[in-house]
């Protein structure tokens, strides 16, 4: 399993080539780690997630690490400073350019992926099911 899910850095994250932010990287298999029995690894890339919360991020950034923080009761605390950040972020930047639209081009309308991420981390924040909507 962790071999497969590539190498975690000595810092905590998994490291991509396909988006401008380790964040999304290292949000799904630090997630994906946890439920397999990885629990080290796991908190070693929540550590990691909770200092980037001192840099300017964007709103799908901080709607990644509400996802991963709301899974870790530990984590209560950057849980918070998350949903601040993503609230303050979202009403004044709305939902700014993320993705390297080149990459992206013909694959995906990039703002509703985003707006997806959004609205699963909100989800999974607030706990609501699937059948809801």
């Amino acid at each position: 399993m962790a071999t497969s899910c590539g190498k975690q850095e000595r810092d905590g994250c998994w490291k991509t080539k396909w988006w401008k932010s380790d964040i999304y990287a290292t949000t799904e298999i630090a997630l994906l780690m946890d439920q397999n029995g990885y629990r080290e690894s796991a908190l070693h890339a929540l550590n990691w997630l909770e200092k980037t919360l001192d840099h300017s991020l964007n709103t799908v950034e901080y709607a990644l690490l509400i996802k991963a923080f709301s899974r870790f009761s530990d984590y209560s605390d950057s849980l918070n400073k998350a949903i601040l950040e993503f609230l303050t972020h979202y009403r004044s930047k709305f939902l700014d350019p993320t993705f390297d639209s080149v990459y992206f081009a013909g694959l995906i309308d990039c703002r509703v992926y985003r707006l997806s991420i959004v609205v699963s981390s909100l989800r999974s924040l607030l706990g609501l099911s699937r059948a809801i909507y």
